[in-house]
């Protein structure tokens, strides 16, 4: 811990060394558009200089700490008067904010990514998706806390057995259980409900209209679905806020209870993965009597829409236009499935030519040094920071 003393050097030295810093850059790139091969004696003895106010900053630094103490809760830091909480993998440890000394120890499942203090007590976010609560000594224990699942969010209808019949026939014509599936006119919600129940797939639905889209996200969130397995978004057809190649399949909701292809063909195809990605749009057999029948000459003017070739219109179980993308054309670079956390490594599939290669992608954004992304947090004067052995 710094003290007051050490805190307000910390932020002078910062200050004092970036200018530095910046005015000793300015220099080499002057000379260097210059044509000068040598730096001028100067900007050495700058240099040396600078060198010698960071030995001295990391001597007064130095006395100004306060106790340091060994600690492997290097994901989270929050202060709560005069008890410092660390969390890291399996654990969160409080240590006393003058002196260094721990005196309590929690366990939790995963990393604690997360702290906060209100009402006396401690939540610990994981990156399991659980929240965990602490209390004071001789506080009830509660135990887990699920949220209420049902098994079925939506009436059991004559609609039901046609988006049933939708989905078994989508995922047998297909083959494709994992992945991104993006539903163009997701409506209700009901057909992406149908593809959970049978498949691991990540599924993002897009619906214009903004009543259907807060009625779709309630069901599926009373399913325990949504935020899970399925979201939703308002958006026109014609403007996806989606990125390119993302879908592993692209089917519709919209098409099964109006009889009408969905707007945005373009878009769809954009969207959808090459080497594999499948569009299976149509209405089974279950929908006839229900809805407009959906015309064969309107799936074939989608597919001009979308400006590809391949494709075909089928009688299986009612009438469906089938789609499987290959290769892009031009030996492009494409990213294919992507499981990853915000700023982790990303690990897809790329493919040129058609060839299918393994790949880890770098980190998201710039490189960082370590030592700056530590947690830190302040109080009353002093400063509490995650410190590096390297």
């Amino acid at each position: 811990m710094l003290s007051n003393e050490g805190l307000t050097l910390l932020r002078r030295y910062l200050l004092q060394f970036g200018q530095q810093f910046q005015r000793l850059l300015g220099l080499f790139l002057v000379q260097a558009a210059e044509g000068e091969a040598d730096v001028d004696d100067h900007v050495i003895a700058d240099l040396d200089a600078v060198d010698e106010q960071l030995r001295q900053a990391e001597a007064d630094m130095a006395a100004g700490e306060m106790w340091r103490v060994a600690c492997d809760c290097d994901e989270s830091l929050v202060l709560a008067g005069d008890i410092l909480f660390a969390g890291g993998p399996g654990k969160v440890v409080a240590y006393d904010a003058a002196n260094g000394k721990s005196p309590w120890t929690g366990k939790i499942d995963g990393n604690a990514r997360g702290l906060a203090v209100a009402q006396n007590r401690l939540f610990v976010s994981s990156d399991t998706g659980a929240i965990r609560c602490f209390g004071p000594e001789g506080s009830p224990a509660l135990g887990a806390i699920g949220q209420p699942v049902a098994d079925s969010p939506f009436p059991r209808d004559e609609w039901t057995p046609v988006f049933e019949a939708a989905a078994e026939r989508i995922v047998r014509a297909t083959g494709i259980e994992r992945g991104y599936c993006l539903v163009l006119g997701c409506g209700t919600g009901r057909l992406a409900f149908e593809l959970a129940k049978r498949t691991e797939l990540t599924i993002c639905g897009v619906e214009p209209d903004p009543k259907k889209v807060e009625a779709a996200r309630k069901a599926l969130d009373a399913a325990g679905l949504y935020g899970a397995r399925v979201l939703v978004e308002q958006a026109e057809l014609t403007e996806v806020p989606f990125s390119d190649y993302f879908a592993n399949l692209v089917v519709s909701e919209d098409a099964i209870v109006s009889g009408r292809m969905p707007a945005g063909a373009d878009e769809a195809i954009r969207m959808l993965k090459p080497l594999g990605g499948a569009i299976s749009i149509g209405q089974p057999a279950a929908a006839d009597g229900k809805a407009k029948a959906l015309e064969a000459a309107a799936m074939r003017r989608w597919l001009a829409e979308a400006k590809v070739d391949g494709g075909q219109v089928t009688e299986d179980d009612g009438r469906w236009l089938d789609f499987r993308r290959g290769p892009l054309p031009g030996g492009e670079l494409h990213v294919g499935r992507l499981d990853h956390q915000p700023a982790a490594p990303r690990h897809g599939v790329a493919s040129v030519h058609g060839q299918v290669e393994e790949h880890l992608l770098e980190l998201d954004g710039v490189a960082h040094d370590d030592r700056l992304l530590r947690p830190q947090v302040e109080g009353d004067g002093d400063a509490f920071v995650h410190g590096s052995t390297e």
